[in-house]
């Protein structure tokens, strides 16, 4: 299978590529392969912003999903017949609008049963615009109940319930909540500067219409209709860059050598450490790793972990390479304002600190919370250290211009 690959715009300039190239290599490798024979990272992303705020379709790539699952994304006060007709063709047909929980409770749209889960999408009751629609589910009446839902001077009695539009309603902190889609689709309207509105559809795939769309046919979607194709992971990369990281600096001397000491206030609003020796500063490769605060082992030096010598071990593997960074992730606000809570959780766990079995996380607030340390730094790419509780990043972690890295190499010991 074929697809036809355009660069920013739908610009008659085109390659043709075999879908093989998806199958013999990782995905994200294909893709990054792909993006450079036509634009660059920064180029797409405001090829994508420009055509979302236009109006027209983007689709939005859930890497962290099972088999990269995707959406075909519309501004939602842009909607018209043409795009819906075009969203419920490719689509299963469930249509979704993101919206923030503000606009959710202005227009008293309740859970669809029962209440809110952590675990699922908040779904509310299903819509239908009042005005100018007759049975709610032509394309037409259906791109009406989007707009309407989108206005901003839209109240509860614009609708009718049940309908044929679902509401989502996006995590109240957006992507440092919640790294969903729906959230995704929200940043993207908000980088573009439409309403925080979006009509959302699952792609349906093409070989097998009894499932949804895999990452293969997704890209190729996207290339044979000539639209822009972002990861959530992108998304959530032009937030970083945009978003306000506060930080302090302060030498501190250590034993071998002195370090720089910054702190760093992230989304996630707590302080966490960086601590950099050397010049890092727009270098590729940095030696680096990352350590989750322990108590009891790092201040106090307990025998039930071995926090405190991986920490050793790091910092002076950073100060033998002359240059590098030791990210110190502190607890969140319930243990660093309740000590107590820190002691429950050893106590839980016989004794035992929470890191003692060194395992390694991908929790997305914690990746978020690195890469914009790492980007406060301003450094390009990192060499993982084997000591590191984060043994790998997605590519959008760090900014390596020349995109050679999928993820940073780690050190075999």
């Amino acid at each position: 299978m074929a697809a036809r690959y355009t660069g920013g715009l739908g610009q008659r300039t085109s390659i043709m590529l075999d879908a093989s190239i998806f199958r013999t290599y990782p995905w994200g490798m294909a893709v990054r392969a792909i993006r450079s024979l036509t634009v660059g990272s920064e180029d797409l992303l405001a090829a994508a912003l420009a055509d979302f705020g236009r109006g027209r379709p983007v689709v939005i790539v859930a890497e962290d999903a099972p088999e990269w699952r995707a959406w075909i994304a519309v501004s939602a006060d842009l909607a018209d017949t043409h795009t819906v007709s075009f969203l419920v063709r490719h689509t299963s047909g469930f249509v979704q609008v993101a919206l923030s929980p503000g606009a959710a409770e202005r227009l008293n749209l309740p859970p669809m049963a029962g209440g809110f889960t952590a675990d699922r999408p908040k779904f509310t009751v299903t819509v239908d615009a009042v005005s100018d629609t007759s049975t709610g589910i032509s394309a037409r009446d259906r791109a009406r109940t989007i707009r309407t839902l989108a206005a901003t001077e839209s109240t509860a009695a614009d609708f009718t319930r049940p309908g044929h539009i679902v509401p989502v309603v996006a995590h109240r902190d957006g992507l440092r909540g919640a790294r969903t889609v729906i959230e995704a689709a929200l940043e993207l309207a908000a980088h573009s500067g439409r309403a925080a509105a979006v009509a959302l559809a699952e792609l349906v795939s093409v070989e097998d219409p009894r499932a949804m769309a895999t990452a293969v046919e997704a890209q190729a979607f996207a290339a044979n209709h000539c639209l822009q194709l972002l990861t959530i992971g992108e998304i959530v990369h032009a937030q970083r860059l945009s978003s306000d990281v506060r930080t302090v600096a302060a030498r501190i001397p250590l034993l071998g050598g002195d370090f720089r000491a910054v702190g760093f206030t992230c989304g996630d609003g707590v302080e966490h450490l960086a601590l950099v020796f050397g010049d890092v500063k727009g270098k590729a490769r940095v030696i680096a790793s990352v350590h989750h605060e322990c108590v009891i082992g790092d201040v106090f030096g307990s025998l039930s972990c071995e926090c405190r010598e991986r920490l050793g071990a790091a910092l002076r593997t950073v100060m033998d390479s002359g240059a590098g960074v030791v990210v110190y992730l502190r607890g969140s606000n319930a243990s660093a304002d309740n000590p107590a809570s820190v002691l429950d959780r050893v106590v839980a766990d016989g004794g035992r600190c929470v890191q003692s079995d060194h395992q390694t996380t991908t929790d997305p607030q914690t990746i978020a919370a690195v890469a914009d340390i790492l980007d406060g730094l301003a450094i390009r790419s990192i060499h993982l250290l084997p000591t590191s509780e984060l043994t790998w990043f997605p590519e959008w972690v760090t900014r390596d211009t020349s995109r050679d890295l999928a993820r940073p190499v780690v050190d075999a010991g």
